[in-house]
């Protein structure tokens, strides 16, 4: 009994000493995210299940009021954005995960029905304003479909954001693009269903990343590497396992768990998490070729300065643990 007990704890020794969680305070880490969506699950899978505590990391949340605040907020250290990569444009930043593959919206119509690319020609669709990865979306698809924007559709792009929905609900527009957990809770109250979802016809982009300042990739190399493990470790999870609702739940206050559920779902059927958190150059020239067709991207970074692959690879480094990836008891 004596020897099974050394045994025990000589296991329990080797066991600290490599997760190395016991004798290490953990490191602090901001992470600013440019609103709370569904979007980000995998964020919050890592944090709610104690991916980053396991890497060592106090991982704090706030988020930005405006996309000015983000811009300020990545000049502090040590912080990291989560947002779309059209943050590039406005702030001098470097991208090194992401978390989207796909653009995260869909287009919804008030009216029931079949639905065909080419019957939006003739009607109005309620966009996002020229400047934003949603509006280089929903072009470069009806562009691909053969629509032409402006022409045989009007995509109004000059209505404020917070009143796309309410715009729509009083009767403009005959379709609604809009992300979770909007698409969810319109179907949910029956005041219109998703017909379509653009993001797979626009196909694969780092559509939802992290980015830190040069600074803080120069300065914080081994936070960001532990960062990105979890996050791998979450896009893993998700592979083998559905999206549990209530990992989101503190982070979308005052929506209803079933439109939750409900959106995450969408979600993961639709394959908007990616298998890795690697933006490689074939996905970030994607989305370089989208926003100048679009014309909002006068002149691109290069890739080596607009992307720091080296933790995401290092992430996909790193052997998981088989307990990581079996799918979930529960």
């Amino acid at each position: 009994m004596r020897r099974i007990i050394v045994v025990l704890l000589a296991a329990l020794a080797v066991t600290m000493v490599f997760t190395r969680t016991w004798w290490l305070p953990p490191k602090t880490l901001e992470v600013v995210l440019s609103g709370q969506s569904p979007y980000w699950f995998p964020f919050y899978l890592a944090r709610e299940e104690g991916f980053f505590r396991r890497e060592g990391l106090d991982v704090r949340v706030s988020v930005a009021a405006s996309r000015g605040d983000l811009a300020a907020a990545l000049n502090r250290e040590p912080v990291v954005a989560l947002a779309g990569p059209d943050v590039l444009l406005t702030s001098p930043s470097v991208m090194f995960a992401r978390v989207g593959r796909l653009d995260p919206t869909f287009l919804l119509s008030r009216e029931p029905g079949e639905f065909r690319w080419s019957s939006l020609q003739g009607s109005s669709i309620v966009g996002y304003p020229p400047g934003t990865e949603e509006q280089a979306v929903l072009e470069t698809v009806l562009k691909k479909e053969g629509v032409r924007a402006q022409y045989q559709v009007t995509v109004l792009e000059n209505i404020p954001p917070l009143l796309r929905i309410p715009a729509f609900l009083a009767g403009t527009g005959r379709f609604l693009q809009a992300s979770e957990p909007t698409a969810s809770l319109l179907e949910y109250r029956g005041q219109a269903r998703v017909s379509a979802f653009p993001g797979a016809v626009a196909g694969d982009l780092p559509a939802g990343v992290f980015l830190a300042s040069p600074a803080m990739v120069r300065d914080h190399p081994r936070e960001l590497a532990a960062f990105t493990r979890a996050i791998y470790r979450s896009l893993v999870w998700l592979a083998h396992n559905p999206a549990p609702g209530r990992d989101a739940a503190r982070y979308l206050p005052g929506v209803d768990p079933a439109v939750i559920a409900a959106a995450l779902a969408r979600y993961q059927k639709a394959g908007v998490w990616p298998a890795s958190p690697v933006i490689s150059r074939k996905v970030y020239r994607n989305w370089v070729n989208m926003m100048e067709e679009a014309g909002e991207l006068n002149k691109p970074v290069p890739y080596e300065r607009a992307v720091d692959p080296l933790p995401s690879l290092q992430a996909l480094q790193t052997p998981l643990h088989k307990r990581w990836i079996w799918p979930a008891l529960n």
